[in-house]
């Protein structure tokens, strides 16, 4: 049923309404518009968009006639089903040219990008301005709340300090646009952080209580510049089939750092927040006592089955993978060399570090822990517990590298009774020395202005000879391997001008002879840089900005194993090379057998109906290791319904013995740069399932889906959404297991932007509100703050009243 109506002038939240059906009583459109779908089904069309209205603020609104539909299921029977309401959107100018369709529950959290592109296409058509921008009749009058409330936003959102509210220029430019807006002083604005920090918390724990949705953490540790230690917990939620997350604590340690008491101060933060029941997995890197942490968890979180629902970081296996990688043509400090005979994981993250920092000159790390910023820093509110960051960057690197060095020692063990030993370490005394070269050189270079220009000058006179834009060589900052990789590339590209550099003599300290490469060391770093691009496609797919989850990623580090494999078997490359690809196999198989124990990886992949369980025959799985993965998702699939029966039945011989794997050497890239993955492009058994999934039987007995009918679907999570609306347990067990995220990367971020709160002489701000603003920083445009009308609300009641300190 489709009823149209015009849209009318913005409703208040507080106008009560009745239900057409039934005797309920009246209820204002703000709790009207909280409903369910099937809740709202007895209001009126008209009370259901007026209730809308009556949140939403967006101008573009006024654009469209909204109506409702209604949509029922079994509407062939007698008597059909209220199932779910959708909002439709009409163009008052040109409805058949200009409309849209958008679930009820879902449109808020949308936002109007695609609304606003719709619009401006219908004026393009139409021939006539802009129409968003001629809001000048409907602009709502000025508020200080608003005013104070966007302050507020500003200085959280954008990691801004309270003290540029009192800058003189500052209160100039407010006052000519503005001249009877009153500008708070930094105090007043942060006690309203204060206030709307502690309301928010409340009604965020209510929210979060009563989602029927997993959710996920990833957990990390921090130093701040504040001289405080922090464990952040970032959580991951869905609504429908959009993917949300958010910091959701950073939470001050005070006590030595050891698993039992961040499992104790994590499950505080939970309690508070009413997520205990929901929380399904955590994602944690690989510290020494994360093994503690995860015990302790589980002993008071019901759905939460400790090393099982645990998640490792897989962009830090990735970065090992790299270093390993690296490893041979580079030799570490003699301070790092005692960790290589038996690394122990810094407890950087979870514990106090507890390394020595190495020798090597500084890289570029930011110095957070400055004495200036310990002596600025609010005496009553901070701690010195924690490690500095330096120290702390400094275990977790030393840690990373006698990983590295490691599995090429092991590797090199392997390789002695095979190949001539002598060769290979010829090899490898060549090899060692080549990063050191090209990173010194790049420092030298940027370091010393005669030098700088020098290099110009020659690059000038050899333009014609160079293909690349660059300049100057990339300057090595140690942040991740990457670096590495850029630094090589640009030296590789700049060849003509470094061979003139380091082969004209010079006297001094700046002689650039030092850092000639030889014939054999060229090649080697040309292959080396090239082999390389296997590890930075991983690396950026890391990088991106949304959410990056554990089924997108396990693919990705099996088609990595495989390139490596044939980089390794690959008779035409240098011999260090080959032993820097085993070195990197073989930290992939040290985590990935780590990774065994947990099902969120495996049951992920197979809840892709493009995977299923024969993804993992194709790679090669033994058949009782792909057993135990189908047992590990049906037991999962028993805490969705009682009515689910695990089955004992075998599949014959559909488990079988590994399918072999084919490639190809090409002419114009070897072979390991033409490895695919074949499901990732398309090759897999056409079916479709016809009926809702009801158990995880009947979707692992189906063969799999083509991925291109997935995408026809809107992708992967809308897919499962629509099977969710036909209550299939099946689907809401998926949507849990894949909105599970596959790095603590989002900790990382959310750290970063700790930093910027810190700066700008900010460090005498106290611990309280730090966490209050990068909480409210985080949960502002996400379904926990919405929007600034959401947020206004929770202001309404601020009058003078000053609130009570944070109690957290």
């Amino acid at each position: 049923m489709l009823v149209a109506m015009p849209v009318p002038s913005k409703p208040s939240r507080t106008t009560l309404v009745t239900p057409e059906l039934g005797s309920d009583p009246a209820i204002a459109l703000s709790e009207l518009y909280a409903l369910s779908d099937l809740e709202a089904w007895k209001f009126s069309d008209e009370n259901i968009v007026a209730a809308a209205l009556s949140i939403w603020t967006s101008v573009v609104y006024r654009h469209f006639k909204i109506s409702v539909r209604r949509v029922y299921r079994e509407v062939n029977s007698a008597h059909p089903l209220p199932d779910y309401l959708d909002y439709i959107f009409e163009c008052i100018h040109d409805p058949r040219n200009c409309s849209s369709t958008r679930d009820r529950k879902d449109t808020g959290n949308w936002g109007t990008t695609n609304l606003q592109r719709a619009i401006r296409k219908c004026d393009k058509r139409r021939g006539v301005p802009d129409s968003l921008a001629d809001v000048s009749d409907g602009s709502p009058p000025f508020s200080q709340l608003a005013f104070r409330t966007l302050l507020v936003l500003w200085c959280s959102v954008n990691h801004r300090p309270f003290h540029m509210l009192s800058d003189p220029l500052f209160l100039d430019i407010v006052h000519l646009l503005r001249s009877e807006a009153t500008v708070p002083c930094p105090q007043t604005i942060s006690a309203d952080l204060t206030y709307l920090y502690n309301l928010a918390s409340a009604r965020i724990s209510d929210w979060f209580s009563a989602s029927e949705n997993a959710f996920h953490l990833a957990i990390d540790g921090w130093s701040s510049p504040l001289t405080a230690s922090f464990l952040g917990i970032i959580v991951f939620w869905r609504e429908g089939g959009k993917l949300w997350r958010s910091v959701l604590e950073f939470v001050h340690l005070t006590q030595s750092h050891t698993g039992a008491y961040m499992a104790e101060k994590t499950l505080e933060c939970l309690e508070r927040f009413k997520i205990t029941n929901h929380v399904m997995s955590v994602c944690l890197d690989n510290a020494s006592n994360n093994d503690t942490f995860v015990r302790h968890l589980a002993q008071s979180l019901p759905n939460f089955d400790g090393a099982k629902s645990r998640s490792r970081c897989f962009s830090h296996v990735t970065n090992l993978m790299a270093k390993a990688f690296m490893a041979p043509f580079t030799s570490p400090s003699s301070k790092k060399r005692k960790t290589i005979a038996n690394p122990t994981p810094p407890s950087r993250r979870i514990e106090t570090a507890n390394s020595e920092p190495h020798t090597e000159p500084s890289t570029g790390t930011p110095d957070l822990g400055n004495d200036s910023a310990e002596s600025d820093a609010n005496p009553s509110t901070t701690v010195d517990q924690g490690p500095s960051p330096l120290d702390s960057d400094e275990g977790m690197e030393a840690y990373d590298q006698g990983i590295a060095q490691a599995a090429v020692l092991t590797v090199l063990d392997r390789r002695q009774s095979v190949h001539q030993h002598s060769a290979l370490n010829d090899d490898l005394q060549e090899a060692r020395k080549i990063i050191p070269k090209i990173t010194e050189f790049a420092t030298k270079v940027h370091g010393k202005d005669h030098l700088f220009q020098r290099f110009k000058a020659i690059r000038t006179s050899l333009n014609e000879m160079i293909k690349s834009d660059k300049e100057v060589p990339t300057k090595y900052v140690a942040t991740r391997w990457n670096a590495y990789l850029y630094c090589a590339q640009t030296h590789c590209e700049l060849r003509p001008v470094i061979d003139v550099m380091t082969n004209t003599t010079t006297n001094g300290k700046d002689d650039m002879q030092l850092y000639c490469l030889s014939p054999t060391q060229w090649d080697m770093l040309n292959e080396m840089r090239w082999c390389l691009k296997i590890f930075e496609d991983l690396t950026l797919f890391f990088s991106r900005k949304e959410t990056v989850l554990i089924h997108e990623v396990i693919p990705r580090l099996q088609l990595l194993r495989r390139q490596l494999e044939l980089m390794r078997d690959d008779s035409s490359l240098f011999e260090v090379t080959r032993v820097a690809a085993e070195a990197a196999l073989d930290v992939h198989a040290k985590y990935f057998e780590l990774m065994r124990e947990s099902f969120i990886p495996w049951v992920a992949v197979v809840m892709c109906p493009y995977y299923k369980l024969d993804w993992f025959v194709a790679n090669g799985y033994l058949p009782e290791r792909v057993w135990e993965i189908r047992e590990a998702a049906c037991t999962l699939f028993r805490k969705y319904t009682v009515n689910s029966v695990s089955t004992n039945s075998t599949h014959g011989d559909a488990y079988g013995a590994p399918t072999g794997r084919s490639s190809t050497n090409g002419v114009q890239q070897p072979s390991w740069m033409q490895v695919v993955d074949p499901f990732m492009s398309g090759f897999q058994t056409v079916t479709t399932n016809a009926s809702p999934l009801l158990s995880i039987e009947s979707y692992l007995s189906t063969p799999a889906i083509p991925r291109s009918y997935i995408d026809q679907a809107d992708g992967l999570m809308a897919w499962w959404v629509a099977q969710e609306k036909c209550d299939s347990p099946v689907a809401r067990m998926a949507l849990d297991v894949l909105s599970s995220p596959a790095s603590s990367v989002d900790a990382e971020r959310a750290f970063s932007g700790g930093r910027m709160t810190v700066n700008y002489q900010q460090h005498r701000m106290g611990l309280d509100t730090f966490r209050a603003k990068m909480a409210i920083g985080s949960w502002y445009g996400t379904p926990l703050l919405q929007d600034l009308e959401e947020v206004l609300g929770v202001l309404e009641g601020r009058r003078t009243t000053v609130p009570d300190p944070l109690n957290i």
